[in-house]
């Protein structure tokens, strides 16, 4: 889709698209790097997410904002959901690891640094998603204790 929407929008010579995991996004070259993040539908596919948001406020612009949009659940309290693999009538799978409501992602982008957390559920029929904006206000440290990779930034 990025490629796709680099070349419909003649930004080849400005932009480049490259294919890897977002935990191999942790090194130097991607620090305060981007005024912009759009993560749809991925965070919960990430068996560590607030690893991964970790990643994302490391790699924006003192300044910068991120757009988060993920499969959500409506609750009023701050919980997860997990799926594990869920295999599908079509014989697809897809593994679904931790699907969060509007306060659990609060709470995930607030550890992970962000600050002006908005976060909202929306409903219909079988798409039910989660919506999170941030801001990278400041560099601020992030409790190291128990995360998966402790030499994060």
């Amino acid at each position: 889709m990025a490629s796709f929407l680099v070349k419909s929008f003649g930004l080849s010579n400005r932009v480049s698209v490259h294919h890897r995991s977002l935990y191999d996004c942790k090194s130097e070259e991607f620090f305060d790097r981007f005024d912009i993040v759009f993560f749809p539908g991925v965070l919960y596919h990430l068996t560590d997410p607030l690893l991964g948001l970790r990643i994302l406020f490391n790699a924006l612009k003192v300044g910068g904002k991120i757009l988060i949009e993920s499969e959500g659940i409506e609750c009023q309290e701050p919980f997860c959901r997990f799926d594990g693999m869920v295999t599908y009538s079509t014989g697809g799978k897809e593994n679904k690891w931790f699907i969060p409501s509007p306060s659990a992602l609060h709470k995930m982008m607030k550890e992970a640094g962000f600050d002006d957390i908005e976060t909202l559920f929306y409903g219909r029929e079988r798409r039910k998603r989660v919506f999170g904006y941030g801001k990278k206000t400041a560099h601020v440290g992030i409790c190291k204790a128990g995360l998966s990779v402790p030499t994060i930034r």
